[in-house]
């Protein structure tokens, strides 16, 4: 996983509402730091204030770089939305799932990691998604 802390200032007196879409890289400026990838919409309210603290974890797309925590201080930059179909499918399959608990996560992650290689979205894969627990309404 890739934790991240991003920062807002906001200004206009009302709070603001943001959100990433499934498949948004934050892109780290050093290439020894891990990538991170918004895994489900990221909903998020900047108050009203100068600044404001917001973690976020984001979903790793290179496993061979260095954890973000050992990479304190490296900035990210906003990247693109991947376009790649095997993942944009497999997001589109994690919609719905609840990745709250660690094991569910870890399988997700375990799924797009395969992917992030440049696999395909393989049978086994949509089923151990479908066999991860649905989100609540």
């Amino acid at each position: 996983m890739v934790h991240l802390c991003l920062v807002f200032r906001n200004s206009t007196g009302k709070p603001i509402n943001l959100q990433f879409p499934p498949g948004l890289i934050f892109e780290a400026e050093s290439i020894k730091v891990q990538n991170g990838m918004v895994v489900q919409t990221a909903s998020i309210e900047v108050p009203a204030k100068p600044v404001s603290y917001v973690p976020i974890m984001l979903d790793c797309t290179n496993v061979s770089r260095a954890p973000t925590a050992a990479a304190h201080g490296v900035p990210f930059r906003l990247g693109p939305v991947i376009r790649y179909p095997h993942i944009v499918e497999a997001l589109q399959l994690l919609a719905d799932r609840d990745l709250s608990e660690p094991l569910d996560a870890a399988m997700a992650h375990a799924v797009l990691g395969e992917l992030h290689d440049g696999d395909p979205l393989e049978g086994w894969m949509r089923q151990q998604i479908a066999d991860l627990p649905a989100k609540s309404s």
